[in-house]
């Protein structure tokens, strides 16, 4: 006869107490993170800028490693490189840091129009198995973590700042009370 260990234990499952405690952290912790977003996008430029190279880096990492896990590469560098170089393009008209249009074209697609070049490039230069669904996960990457986050730099100047806050800030509630309904629900 084998020794067989015993099965594992089932995890404890928390009283009703421990489940509302839980509850209300979870409530009272997405409250916080929405009063933080709304500070951030009332102060406008100058902590949005900060907050959207931050945000971006961490999910340019964070997307590397969750494709990573899939067994799919990403340059994560061209990616933190493009994510530095779109802010310019995300400022509005007549903001200090605004990239102004060059040959005609809108500055964002220009610089898609780069990177899509860049990573095709790249991707005929070292012809491996993976070098073009490299090349595609990076410039999905890129569609969506800066390129997403870029428009909120957008929005909250244009058309004026009142405006602009407002835009960001209603998704941002939408958000918080739609995972908060879900969660309680």
């Amino acid at each position: 006869m084998r020794d067989e260990a015993p099965p594992p234990a089932r995890p404890r499952s928390p009283s009703p107490d421990e489940g509302s405690a839980s509850t209300w952290a979870r409530v009272v912790s997405a409250g916080v993170a929405f009063l933080v977003a709304i500070g951030v996008l009332w102060a406008g430029s100058p902590l949005l800028v900060p907050v959207y190279l931050a945000l971006s880096g961490v999910a340019v990492f964070e997307y590397a490693a969750m494709t990573r896990l899939r067994g799919i590469r990403v340059h994560r560098t061209g990616l933190l490189v493009m994510t530095a170089l779109l802010l310019p393009a995300a400022m509005p008209d007549g903001h200090p840091m605004a990239l102004f249009a060059r040959f005609g074209i809108p500055e964002r697609e220009a610089l898609l129009l780069l990177f899509l070049m860049g990573m095709l490039g790249v991707a005929l230069a070292r012809p491996a198995r993976e070098a073009l669904v490299t090349a595609v996960y990076t410039l999905l990457g890129y569609l969506w973590i800066p390129g997403f986050l870029s428009y909120a730099l957008t929005l909250r100047e244009s058309p004026d700042a009142v405006t602009g806050l407002g835009m960001l800030a209603l998704p941002v509630l939408a958000n918080v009370a739609s995972d908060v309904g879900g969660f309680l629900a």
